[in-house]
C-alpha cells in the first residue's frame, strides 16, 4: 500500500517540473527531500506527463484559434488553397 505523503511529493513535483519548466530539478528536489530514490519512477512519469499537458496547452492556446481557421474546408473559393 502507498503512503498518502508520496502521492503529495509526487503531485507536487509534478506541478512544480511543469510550472517552471524544469523536470529534472523537480525530481532531483523531490528526491534529496525524502531521500527516498524508490520514488524516481513515478516521479519520473508524473513529472513527464504534467510537461507534456503544459506543452500541448501552451500550442493549443497559441495556435489554436489560427489551426481551426487554416484549411481546406475552411479556405474561401478562389484563395488559391
Amino acid at each position: 500500500m502507498v503512503d498518502n505523503t508520496t502521492y503529495v511529493v509526487v503531485g507536487a513535483a509534478a506541478v512544480l517540473g511543469a510550472a517552471c519548466r524544469a523536470p529534472l530539478t523537480a525530481m532531483a528536489l523531490m528526491v534529496e527531500i525524502t531521500r527516498d530514490t524508490g520514488l524516481l519512477v513515478p516521479l519520473l512519469a508524473a513529472i513527464g506527463m504534467a510537461s507534456l499537458v503544459t506543452d500541448l496547452a501552451e500550442v493549443r492556446a497559441q495556435w489554436g484559434p489560427i489551426a481551426c481557421r487554416v484549411g481546406p474546408a475552411h479556405s474561401a473559393p478562389g484563395d488559391g488553397v
